[in-house]
């Protein structure tokens, strides 16, 4: 199967903005998904955040292509339905699936 991805991520700092709505359904879950590379250079902490997207959303932290799920993070205290996700991972290769709950679809803001 080949996976599609929506872009990457190239710094902590980064900002990016999408839409799921009709977005591909790769990880088997009900709602269009956008999945984004990122590769860690030295094992630490980051920080996924989508407070302020239009939806109720989830993020999910897998190794490269989809391998293995790491992390996921789904309603936070600070922005509600929104996730924060805060993940140690080591250095290597990741994917980063921003998806709504269960059905859910529509505009997203991410923060790294």
């Amino acid at each position: 199967q080949r996976l599609f991805r929506t872009g990457s991520i190239r710094s902590c700092g980064e900002t990016v903005r999408g839409d799921t709505t009709k977005a591909a359904r790769q990880t088997g879950t009900p709602a269009g998904e956008h999945i984004y590379a990122f590769t860690v250079a030295a094992a630490g902490t980051i920080v996924f955040d989508t407070c302020g997207s239009g939806l109720d959303t989830v993020v999910s932290v897998f190794t490269s292509g989809l391998a293995k799920k790491v992390a996921q993070g789904d309603d936070s205290i600070a922005c509600g339905k929104q996730a924060i996700l805060t993940a140690s991972l080591d250095a290597g290769a990741y994917d980063l699936v921003v998806e709504g709950y269960y059905k859910s679809e529509g505009t997203y803001t991410l923060t790294v």
